[in-house]
């Protein structure tokens, strides 16, 4: 999931320095874009074409790890609490208690999926936009959506600081790597998040106050 974050704030990075800011060529912007992933892709492919690499390259990209292979289950334990608590959520801090009683519900249903149901893990949802419907309901989910069109907004009109616009693109790769994991449940990612948010806010500010030879 980080990866898929980190690839959106690169690519929104190099749209951004060629076509708003102008530091590159467009004619060398297709050619920079392309000829990375070309060889990334050639040499995943290789070293996944042997079995020796093969063995340490699939686990970084989620082919063998459980915490990949088991968001499905643990989506489908989430949703139950979203239905039964559509507004409000269950509350912070009680997930891992209704995860339980929903796995329980689930296992006894669906018995041939018992045992995936109780390996795989239950402390969050894997997934902001869910684990905030969860605790939060449907206010939350639309207070999350808000804050992430103020963030949009505030990136987009930095046009007075636009040198400063590429090291913000990463707050959007946050956003989209949300959908396949809690960030804001690991203060070691979610510190600097709001590192990024503050410096971003300050700008934001800054550009919106009328100018002296206005006033």
């Amino acid at each position: 999931s980080a990866i898929i974050g980190i690839g959106l704030a690169i690519f929104l990075g190099f749209l951004d320095i060629t076509f708003i800011q102008n530091k590159i060529p467009k004619r060398k912007f297709f050619l920079w874009m392309l000829s990375p992933l070309v060889t990334l892709g050639l040499v995943f492919s290789i070293l996944l074409l042997n079995p020796t690499t093969a063995k340490v390259i699939r686990p970084l990209l989620g082919a063998e790890k459980h915490t990949d292979s088991g968001r499905t289950f643990i989506w489908n334990s989430t949703f139950p609490m979203i239905q039964k608590n559509p507004v409000l959520g269950i509350g912070p801090g009680r997930y891992l208690e209704e995860i339980e009683k929903e796995r329980k519900l689930l296992s006894e249903n669906n018995r041939e999926l018992l045992y995936f149901y109780e390996v795989t893990q239950r402390g969050h949802a894997h997934n902001d936009y869910l684990h905030i419907s969860a605790i939060s309901g449907f206010m939350g989910f639309l207070a999350y959506l808000i804050f992430i069109g103020f963030s949009s907004h505030a990136i987009y009109s930095l046009k007075e600081f636009k040198e400063y616009s590429i090291y913000f693109y990463g707050l959007l790769g946050f956003f989209l790597s949300g959908l396949f994991q809690c960030y804001f449940q690991d203060d070691e990612v979610v510190i600097l998040f709001w590192m990024l948010m503050g410096f971003l806010s300050r700008l934001f500010v800054e550009a919106r106050k009328p100018k002296l030879y206005n006033m």
